[in-house]
């Protein structure tokens, strides 16, 4: 069973729905961005942000329609454009998602969320 995908009509998700402890300038660690596929569970996108510092950040987008725009606001954020493409599984989203963030390493301003204790 095929299903259309299309990211277009997906919006980003609001900057207001995350707390904001720190701003850094991070990059995309290549060998730690990947899809995982656990036996029996929902497959995600782990994404490793890392500093100059080697201090990392790993946020996991799970690849269901709930994740979508958490997927759309991290293309906005990183690329400055909306993803508009279809895909037809949810690994396909993931998979793209490794090859465009991987495929030319640039450092981004982000702010990490958290909880501030």
């Amino acid at each position: 069973m095929s299903e259309m995908i299309n990211f277009g009509d997906v919006p980003a998700a609001t900057a207001q729905e995350f707390l904001e402890p720190g701003m850094y300038r991070l990059k995309v660690n290549p060998d730690k961005t990947k899809v995982e596929t656990p036996q029996g569970k929902t497959p995600y996108l782990a994404v490793q942000f890392v500093n100059e510092g080697c201090s990392s950040i790993t946020e996991k987008f799970f690849l269901t329609a709930k994740a979508l725009p958490r997927l759309q606001y991290l293309h906005e954020a990183w690329f400055s454009k909306k993803l508009d493409k279809q895909f037809t599984t949810y690994k396909d989203i993931g998979d793209y998602f490794v090859k465009v963030l991987t495929s030319k390493l640039v450092s981004r301003p982000m702010i990490t969320g958290g909880k501030i204790a």
